[in-house]
């Protein structure tokens, strides 16, 4: 079993990172963070139970990761001075912000944007999910985002951002009606709700295979899609070992058409979104989040590829 990363009290590492970041511009920093990640034999060291996770999480991973996606470098700037990199990027001017931030998909965001429709920008636990929302607003968007954590309020830079973030609370596994109002409000009006698609929180779900396990995938943002229209794009972003991040707008979900029963759409969306992460995971395995590889080793084998939305069409 492999260790946890050993940090100091939240609230004192988000001071610490903050101060931080708000002396080490992104290009400095970023420098100091290559020149770090070069020392092999420290990183083996340092990292020996994260590294051996994610080696673990490789070789449990069905299919099997391809291409250059599961370099141990670019892992482990995946997965450190996350905060760090929020703050300095928020802070950043907007020339060197997109000189770092590579934004693909921003044609998908405007024509569903000029429609009037509402948009669900749904996010997922790889790579740097916060960067999501800052490139939204970046772009001039008007972000609503659910979260169980205003890290950029904790940071002190929301002022300096479009972002409103509806806080989910953590006492209850599921979304409250305060939060799915505020939600349903936004999008109503033509707005942007950001929220992730693999979330393990939540008492409502469905069950599906990823990468050679079964899990649950939770329906709320395919429930609130169906519930009001709205359109639906998946973002992703994929930090590389050089400290340069791609955001991917580029991929809408359909929920097919409205005389279909809501149940059958509200899967059909799950389903789309759930293939494009296990595509996400085989070509990028490298920015896997630890505390997500650690539940995908707990989860149960699956036995067989089962079209979950060929069962529901059945009858069941």
């Amino acid at each position: 079993m492999s260790r946890s990363p050993v940090a100091p009290a939240p609230r004192l590492r988000h001071r610490l990172r903050a101060a931080v970041g708000r002396f080490i511009p992104y290009a400095l920093g970023n420098r100091c963070l290559r020149l770090f990640l070069r020392q092999q034999w420290l990183i083996a060291r340092l990292y020996a139970g994260e590294l051996r996770l994610f080696r673990d999480f490789q070789d449990a991973m069905r299919p099997s990761p391809a291409g250059p996606g599961a370099d141990a470098r670019t892992h482990i700037a995946a997965n450190t001075f996350g905060s760090w990199r929020v703050l300095a990027l928020a802070l950043a001017p907007e020339h060197e912000y997109f000189r770092w931030v590579t934004v693909r998909g921003r044609e998908v965001i405007r024509r569903h944007t000029d429609s009037g429709k509402g948009l669900l920008v749904v996010n997922s636990h790889v790579g740097s999910p916060r960067i999501v929302t800052l490139t939204l607003s970046r772009l001039g968007y008007a972000v609503n985002s659910l979260e169980v954590g205003d890290l950029i309020a904790r940071l002190g830079v929301a002022d300096r951002h479009s972002v409103s973030v509806t806080l989910v609370r953590k006492e209850k596994t599921r979304m409250w009606l305060r939060e799915v109002y505020a939600a349903r409000k936004v999008l109503s009006t033509g707005g942007i709700v950001h929220l992730a698609g693999d979330g393990y929180k939540g008492d409502s779900g469905y069950e599906r295979g990823l990468l050679g396990r079964v899990r649950r995938f939770a329906t709320g943002f395919a429930e609130l899609a169906v519930g009001t229209d709205a359109d639906v794009i998946v973002a992703f972003s994929h930090v590389k070992a050089d400290g340069h991040i791609e955001v991917d707008f580029s991929h809408t979900l359909h929920a097919g058409p409205a005389s279909d029963d809501k149940r059958v759409r509200v899967h059909r969306l799950i389903d789309q979104y759930v293939d494009l992460l296990q595509d996400r995971y085989v070509h990028n395995a490298a920015n896997a989040r630890w505390s997500h590889m650690r539940r995908f080793l707990d989860l149960p084998a699956q036995a067989q590829a089962d079209p979950p939305l060929q069962r529901l069409a059945g009858g069941q």
